[in-house]
């Protein structure tokens, strides 16, 4: 999954003359965007069909269990946000049912997640989840090339055409925070749920 990092706009400022807090999140969490990277490891995951299916299984049991957090959040209460329309681990499910796994909820799940209680901390933690859709494109060019099925692909396309509208659209709430103390909350968040996301990969299989 490439870090949102490589692809995002150059450093935005508010009108106070403050950092708005797209960038303080892209600058506190480029050495873990990089290190997820690594551990995702696109290349080998992509050259062999148990490799990407095992990705997407642990990519299921991860993302599926920080959407039912994030369900209960504040954030998922803001019509602006459209949360219902951002929930990925249902094309995990589709492109997993095409690789042989047609019940996934017997996979298992992510039990060491960051907490998303409050409006900042979610927003935090949506950050990751939505600028891994701007990596997922370069992915979904890599798996043009592969040997993976066409019908098990439907996760790094993510929201196909729309993906650059989705991501300003949730750049354009983000960015809404202002408040130091929130913004500190939502950065300390967004690196929390990188750390839970590499950690789960990391767990042997």
């Amino acid at each position: 999954m490439t870090p949102a990092t490589s692809v995002l706009s150059p450093v935005l400022s508010r009108a106070d003359g403050g950092v708005a807090l797209l960038d303080r999140l892209r600058t506190a969490t480029a050495q873990q965007h990089s290190e997820l990277e690594a551990t995702v490891a696109i290349n080998r995951r992509l050259a062999h069909r148990d490799e990407y299916r095992w990705l997407l299984e642990k990519f299921y049991g991860f993302y599926h269990a920080l959407e039912r957090k994030l369900e209960r959040s504040p954030a998922a209460e803001r019509d602006d946000l459209a949360f219902s329309e951002r929930e990925k681990a249902r094309w995990l499910a589709q492109d997993l049912a095409q690789l042989g796994i047609a019940d996934v909820s017997r996979l298992p799940q992510a039990c060491d997640l960051p907490a998303v209680d409050n409006y900042a901390a979610a927003l935090g933690t949506m950050y990751v989840l939505e600028g891994s859709t701007l990596g997922g494109r370069h992915i979904a060019a890599l798996l043009k090339a592969s040997a993976i099925p066409p019908n098990a692909q439907r996760f790094f396309h993510s929201y196909g055409a729309e993906v650059g509208t989705m991501w300003r659209s949730f750049c354009g709430v983000l960015n809404e925070l202002s408040a130091p103390h929130e913004q500190d909350v939502a950065v300390a968040n967004a690196r929390a749920t990188f750390a839970s996301m590499r950690a789960w990969l990391e767990e042997r299989r």
